[in-house]
């Protein structure tokens, strides 16, 4: 995975260096989208997409990382999963919005909509995962506190 992560990064890079390039960001004739715009998208979707797949890799590894209670290691692997999922669709959202704002002409409104509908799902697992997380995170906290008022009389 940090082989995919580092040539992700290296590849939006060079895609980003291919962007300063005298002329890129010019209109393509008879339209009002730049070759800029277009390897913009390009990069927003392997973000995304970058973004997605790491998010299994990091809930695993939260996940494993809790060693304290597993039904709380379940709640924050759950939570930083939806984290980056959130993420993503953000990401997407910003790198897409300047073509889109072409693409939809007078619409914009609809794209934002579209992404609003998208990022209130992860948002509202977040949410639920951090409500039921409250429960088993105090008694993990009331048990720390309890073992360090043993060990201090």
């Amino acid at each position: 995975m940090a082989k995919l992560l580092l040539g992700a990064v290296g590849g939006v890079f060079v895609l980003w260096l291919f962007t300063l390039l005298p002329g890129v960001g010019r209109s393509i004739p008879g339209t009002a989208v730049s070759i800029a715009l277009v390897l913009r998208a390009v990069a927003t979707i392997l973000a995304a997409g970058l973004l997605v797949y790491a998010a299994f890799g990091v809930a695993t590894l939260v996940a494993t990382s809790v060693d304290r209670s597993r039904e709380f290691a379940g709640h924050v692997a759950s939570i930083a999963f939806w984290l980056v999922a959130l993420a993503a669709v953000l990401v997407t959202h910003w790198g897409l919005a300047p073509l889109a704002a072409i693409v939809f002409d007078g619409f914009a409104w609809v794209y934002d909509t579209v992404f609003l509908l998208l990022a209130l799902g992860p948002l509202v697992v977040i949410a639920a995962r951090i409500y039921a997380a409250i429960d088993p995170a105090a008694g993990l906290f009331a048990d720390k506190l309890a073992g360090e008022r043993k060990h201090d009389s």
